[in-house]
């Protein structure tokens, strides 16, 4: 599957929480491929603790992700600016929640036509997921809602 894609090119990875986005991207990527994951940077920058036990779930409700959001979406915004201008250009993985058809498509455009690729787990899956997490379930109520409105709000890509 890999081989399909584009060598410097770039990959969104969509789906809801606890869907299985970082797992997929650790499973694929390369080694020197670039990586763009909210909740690492959110861990990495918030949470000690969750740095420690090596988690990638980010360990706050929705009070601690508005506030992580204003200083990691801009760091999402310069590493998209910064690869656009190296040469070569290493494969990015870019990693997002995706419900919206049109910002998967927006995304997608603004990384030269990038691959997208959304999860399809099922959101009995994502639940018990989070519920088992030992990180998530502190917040379980941000994170099931979480998941609940990522399913209400998902657009399927059009059939080709």
């Amino acid at each position: 599957m890999l081989d399909s894609f584009i060598p410097g090119g770039a990959i969104l990875v969509c789906g809801p929480p606890a869907s299985g986005k970082t797992t997929y991207v650790e499973k694929c990527r390369d080694t020197g491929d670039l990586v763009y994951d909210f909740d690492t940077l959110a861990c990495a920058i918030y949470c000690k603790r969750a740095a420690l036990t090596g988690s990638h779930s980010f360990p706050g409700g929705q009070k601690e992700y508005d506030e992580i959001s204003q200083i990691i979406t801009p760091m999402r915004e310069a590493m998209i600016t910064v690869w656009k201008g190296l040469r070569p250009r290493p494969r990015l993985w870019l990693i997002m929640s995706g419900a919206s058809r049109e910002h998967r498509e927006y995304m997608a455009q603004r990384l030269f036509n990038a691959n997208v690729i959304v999860l399809q787990t099922s959101q009995e899956e994502c639940l018990k997921r989070c519920a088992s997490d030992p990180i998530r379930r502190q917040h379980y109520g941000f994170w099931d809602g979480a998941i609940l409105n990522w399913f209400l709000a998902y657009e399927r890509d059009s059939a080709i």
